[in-house]
């Protein structure tokens, strides 16, 4: 059985070159944005959001963990990043900063 916390056995990823582009540009790991690095971890009814540090984040971002429980996949791990998009498409890391956390 898979245990939340902490999730040491897993280990952040690091990108890499690649020579292929992403079929949607917004999709593109080459984009930047700015925001928090983060790994979300679901083991059965148990989702934990973790930072790169090894914080708790799952009282942060309630949003993220609600949606992750919401998936049909009861075991997973995803590593990614945390933004907050304008219209533009534009990271706003102010906007992620004051996002509530209820």
């Amino acid at each position: 059985m898979l245990i939340c916390a902490p999730c040491d056995p897993l280990s952040f990823a690091f990108p890499r070159p690649s020579r292929r582009r992403a079929i949607r540009p917004q999709l593109d790991p080459r984009n930047q944005y700015d925001g928090y690095r983060a790994r979300l971890v679901r083991a059965g009814d148990r989702v934990r959001l973790e930072s790169k540090a090894g914080l708790d984040w799952t009282w942060r971002y309630p949003f993220i963990t609600e949606t992750a429980r919401k998936m049909c996949q009861a075991h997973f791990a995803i590593d990614g990043e945390i933004v907050v998009l304008d219209l533009r498409g534009v990271s706003d890391f102010d906007a992620l900063s004051s996002t509530p956390s209820t």
